[in-house]
């Protein structure tokens, strides 16, 4: 590691000045000014699941229930001091990385967390597109993608939902059902070279979602029931942040994953309504992730591996 990342939140020190405090998670991604999604939800995850979040803001968005109006990427000197500035002062245990809108942030944000001390767990949700509408990455380019694998190779975890997926996997395998979300999570898995969390809520599945986990042991699928009812805003931002915050607290991958879910799914069970006529954005009960025992117990790997040529030959249920 650099002399320079040595200064940031790396000292024995530091350790034990912080021990016995609250995880810290940094969150970085953007702002929604009505609160419903981005780094408003990762604040309320974070407070819900126990851990302090130090946001980190690459880009600012004027949306609403109507759709996404404007986008304003943050420069890449000052998502480097803000990152930096975090790391000097924090011990963070943890990363969460939500929207980044350009292919010029996704560089920024690969160059300030290469002061991140070895070992940090980094959660990436790549988000696109809002609920409501609209593009919040005009362009998922070939740069776009190029920048977004460097990260990938640091990072834990890349949580796509299946039209995300389509996009990174560049239309190769377009949306289908249960089949096609594991060819898609093993493809990722291989392409950007971290585990993946393929989620499969778009899926026109009434009765139940099934997201599937890809690593370099199996595919993990694990189903849910479906929440009936209003969609909600911030779900996949309050899904990534839950499993930072398990990582956080030293829960290893796996499990963060199962608690992650079981929390939002409690949380799916219970809007608040803010009123306006947008969907509600998603609120948790607050727990600390010592209640992760009481979760689904993680699924093992499927016992065959899929071949990416037969689930082609096969084709989709």
């Amino acid at each position: 590691m650099s002399r320079q990342s040595d200064t940031c939140n790396g000292s024995d020190n530091d350790a034990a000045r912080h021990d016995g405090t609250r995880p810290v998670v940094m969150a970085i991604g953007g702002i929604d000014p009505t609160g419903r999604a981005g780094l408003a939800a990762d604040i309320r995850a974070g407070e819900a699941a126990g851990v302090h979040i130090a946001p980190v803001a690459v880009a600012l968005t004027a949306q609403n229930a109507d759709g996404v109006r404007h986008i304003e990427p943050t420069g890449p000197l000052l998502i480097n001091t803000q990152v930096r500035a975090v790391l000097e002062d924090l011990p963070v245990r943890a990363v969460k990385v939500g929207l980044m809108p350009s292919a010029q942030v996704v560089e920024a944000v690969v160059e300030a967390l290469a002061m991140l001390p070895a070992g940090v767990p980094i959660i990436i949700d790549p988000v696109m597109g809002a609920t409501p509408g609209g593009r919040l990455v005009p362009a998922v380019s070939r740069s776009w993608r190029k920048q977004l694998r460097l990260l990938a190779q640091r990072a834990t975890l890349l949580t796509p939902n299946v039209l995300e997926a389509s996009a990174l996997l560049v239309g190769e395998l377009p949306a289908g059902g249960r089949r096609i979300l594991r060819l898609q999570a093993q493809a990722l898995q291989e392409r950007y070279r971290c585990a993946v969390l393929l989620k499969g809520g778009h899926l026109p599945d009434r009765d139940s979602v099934m997201d599937v986990l890809a690593t370099e042991d199996g595919l993990h699928p694990f189903i849910s029931p479906r929440v009936q009812g209003r969609d909600l805003r911030g779900t996949g931002c309050t899904l990534a942040t839950l499993i930072a915050a398990h990582m956080a607290h030293g829960a290893p991958l796996m499990q963060a994953v199962a608690a992650a879910r079981s929390r939002l799914l409690e949380g799916l069970k219970q809007p608040v309504e803010v009123g306006g006529e947008g969907a509600p954005p998603v609120r948790l009960p607050h727990a600390m992730p010592s209640d992760a025992a009481s979760v689904e117990k993680p699924p093992a790997a499927d016992d065959n591996i899929i071949s990416l040529q037969s689930l082609k030959r096969e084709g989709d249920e």
